[in-house]
C-alpha cells in the first residue's frame, strides 16, 4: 500500500478528518476493508454500522456522500455524541 502522508488525514490541530478526495479511489473493495477494520454487524436489525467516532459530523456526511456515489445507502446516527454510519 502506498504510505498516505499524516496531514490528509489530520488538520493542523490533529483533529482527523476526511479528505475532499476520497471520493476519487473510494470503491466496494474500499467499502470491504473499512467493514473489516472498523465495522460490526447489527443481526437483529440487519444492517453494517461503520464507526467514524473520530470524525467530526461534516466528515461523516461527506462519506456518506461518497457511499451514495457507489449506490450504498447509509444515514447518519449519533450514538453517545458521536456519528456512525
Amino acid at each position: 500500500y502506498p504510505k498516505i502522508p499524516r496531514k490528509k488525514w489530520y488538520n493542523d490541530d490533529s483533529i482527523k478528518i476526511i479528505p475532499r478526495d476520497i471520493d476519487e479511489n473510494f470503491n466496494i473493495h474500499s467499502l470491504i476493508y473499512w467493514i473489516c477494520d472498523d465495522g460490526s454487524l447489527l443481526r437483529k436489525e440487519g444492517k453494517i454500522e461503520l464507526y467514524t467516532n473520530s470524525f467530526e459530523v461534516i466528515d461523516v456526511e461527506y462519506l456518506i456522500f461518497t457511499l451514495k456515489k457507489i449506490e450504498i445507502d447509509s444515514r447518519l446516527r449519533i450514538t453517545d455524541n458521536t456519528p456512525k454510519i
